[in-house]
C-alpha cells in the first residue's frame, strides 16, 4: 500500500460520525481510482473455472464523490477506519472466517445492522497493489464456508434459509467445517447488537439481492416458480397471531399457538398435500427442503410442523404461526431421511403409518400429552411413509414427489 499526504487527517475528520470509513480504491501509484466504495451484489452461479461462486459479491461504485464523504453500502479497497466504540458495537471482525473472502461485506453489513453506517472519504489517498493472482493459496471452499457463516450469523432465520439455498449442494468439505463450527455462539453476539431489520437492510442497503419482503419473500430463480417464504405478516395479522401464542419454554424463541402442536420438521406443499421431513438440521433437512423447492414444491416451514387437532399442517415461517395465510394441509407423505455424504446413493424403505407416527412423536416439542398423540395419529392416517438415507438431495426430492403422486 502507498499513502498520499493528508490521508489520515481526511479519515479522522469523518471518524466521529461513528461510520465504518473507507478510502477510494486507487492503484498502487495512486494515479487512477478503481471505485468509490461498493454495492452489495449477489451471484446465483457456481463455476470455479470462471472464478464464479455463489453469494455476496462487490459491485464497484464508479461515480466519483463530489463531496467530503458519502454513504456507500459497502467498504472496498484497502484502507478502513472506524472508532473503537463503533467497532465494538458491530462485534468486530468475524472470528470464524477461513483464509480469504467475506470481511468487507460482513463487517459492512454489521455496521448497518447495528445502527451505524458506511462512508467513503473522497480525500483519503491510499494506493493498493493490484495482483492478477493470489500470492498464497486460496480455495473456493474457504470462500463458500465464509459466505454460509456470514449468512447464518447476520440475518433472521427465514432470510438465511432462503439465501443459503442458492449454495446447495454444498461441497463436502464445507459441510464438514460447518458441522465443527460454533456459528450459533457468534450469531448470538451479532444478533444482540442488531438495530435494523432484514426487510430494511435489503430494501435500503442491498436491493440487488433477490429477496422481497412484502407481501412475501421469494427467491427469484427461474426453476423455482412456486417457491415462497412469508417473512412478514401484515402488522395487524402479526399482532393478532402473537396475541394467540404462548411460550412453551421461557428460555426459547419458539412459540406454540394455542390448540396446536409443534414437531421438529420441515414441511413443503405438493399438489395440495404436505410432505413432512421430521428431524433437526443435523439430518440434512435444510438441503432436502431446498431440493424440494427447486422441484416446484412450496415451503410451509423450515423448522416446525404445526399440527392442529385434526392432524392438518399449518404454515410456520420466521418463527411465526400464520393462521390466515396459506391454507392448512392434510399430510400426504412423511419421510425420515438422514444425510450421510455427497457420494451416498439415496435409499428409501417403505414403512407403516405407525412408524411415521413414532418419527413425528420422537421430534415433538414439549411433553407428549393426549393432544400431541391425537394430532399425530390423525396426521398419519393414510400417509405414505418412508425412512432412509441420502447423498445429493435433488434425486431424492424428485423420488419423494413421484411416490406421493403415484400413491394418490
Amino acid at each position: 500500500m502507498t499513502f498520499g499526504r493528508g490521508w489520515l487527517e481526511a479519515m479522522l475528520a469523518e471518524v466521529d460520525s461513528g461510520a465504518l470509513l473507507c478510502s477510494p480504491w486507487r492503484n498502487y501509484t495512486r494515479s487512477s481510482i478503481h471505485c468509490w466504495g461498493a454495492d452489495f451484489r449477489w451471484s446465483e452461479e457456481r463455476d470455479y473455472a470462471r472464478r464464479i461462486r455463489p453469494g455476496f459479491d462487490f459491485g464497484l461504485r464508479l461515480r466519483p464523490i463530489d463531496e467530503v464523504s458519502r454513504q456507500v453500502p459497502m467498504v472496498v479497497g484497502a484502507c478502513y477506519v472506524m472508532r473503537r466504540d463503533a467497532y465494538h458495537r458491530t462485534g468486530g471482525f468475524c472470528p470464524l472466517f477461513r483464509i480469504y473472502g467475506g470481511e468487507e461485506p460482513d463487517l459492512s453489513a454489521r455496521a448497518w445492522l447495528s445502527g451505524g453506517s458506511v462512508r467513503c472519504v473522497a480525500g483519503a489517498e491510499v494506493g493498493h497493489l493490484d495482483r492478477t493472482e493470489f500470492p498464497y493459496s486460496v480455495s473456493f471452499d474457504h470462500v463458500e464456508f465464509n459466505q454460509i457463516v456470514m449468512i447464518r450469523s447476520l440475518f433472521e432465520e427465514a432470510t438465511a434459509s432462503v439465501l443459503e439455498e442458492f449454495f446447495y449442494p454444498l461441497p463436502a468439505i464445507v459441510l464438514k467445517w460447518l458441522a465443527g463450527t460454533d456459528i450459533a455462539g457468534w450469531r448470538s453476539v451479532v444478533q444482540a447488537r442488531r438495530r435494523m431489520s432484514d426487510a430494511e437492510f435489503f430494501r435500503r442497503i442491498a436491493p440487488g439481492v433477490p429477496l422481497s419482503f412484502h407481501p412475501a419473500v421469494r427467491a427469484r430463480r427461474g426453476h423455482m416458480p412456486a417457491y415462497q417464504v412469508r417473512l412478514a405478516l401484515a402488522e395487524e395479522q402479526r399482532l393478532a397471531a402473537k396475541a394467540n401464542m404462548q411460550a412453551i419454554d421461557t428460555d426459547s424463541t419458539v412459540w406454540e399457538p394455542h390448540g396446536y402442536k409443534l414437531v421438529h420438521a420441515g414441511v413443503v406443499a405438493w399438489l395440495g398435500e404436505a410432505i413432512i421431513l421430521p428431524g433437526g438440521d443435523d439430518t440434512g433437512r435444510p438441503g432436502l427442503l431446498a431440493a424440494l423447492a427447486r422441484a416446484g414444491a412450496t415451503i410451509y416451514s423450515h423448522t416446525y410442523a404445526v399440527l392442529d387437532s385434526e392432524g392438518r399442517v399449518h404454515p410456520y415461517l420466521r418463527h411465526e404461526f400464520d393462521p390466515v395465510g396459506m391454507e392448512p394441509l392434510s399430510v400426504g407423505l412423511v419421510a425420515s431421511v438422514r444425510y450421510l455424504s455427497p457420494d451416498c446413493r439415496w435409499q428409501l424403505q417403505r414403512t407403516s403409518e405407525a412408524e411415521a407416527a413414532l418419527d413425528l412423536l420422537g421430534n415433538a416439542v414439549g411433553g407428549r400429552d393426549d393432544a400431541i398423540f391425537r394430532a399425530v395419529n390423525r396426521a398419519v392416517d393414510g400417509v405414505v411413509a418412508f425412512q432412509g438415507q441420502r447423498g445429493q438431495a435433488d434425486p431424492l426430492a424428485r423420488a419423494l414427489i413421484r411416490h406421493l403422486e403415484l400413491d394418490r
